[in-house]
């Protein structure tokens, strides 16, 4: 499922964060993220695709808008 890989790819990268950036950042549910992708790369076709779709349409979005604006912040901090 697309959906799935997706959020398995979206996890990795989110998991190679830093704790700092982590901390910066409260308002992530950072928590959620890590389960789910956990979820979704050990999954064997046990997980119901209507829980991964409503989560990679509803959710994953929220956190793009997020992680942009931390990226955003990040780059005025150097400035």
């Amino acid at each position: 499922m697309l959906v799935e890989n997706n959020i398995r790819e979206i996890g990795s990268a989110i998991a190679n964060l830093s704790p700092a950036l982590r901390e910066r950042n409260p308002h992530t549910d950072w928590k959620t993220l890590d389960i789910i992708r956990n979820l979704a790369a050990q999954d064997k076709g046990t997980i119901d695709p209507a829980i991964l779709w409503d989560f990679g349409t509803k959710k994953l979005p929220v956190v793009r808008g997020q992680i942009l604006q931390m990226i955003d912040d990040e780059y005025a901090l150097l400035e």
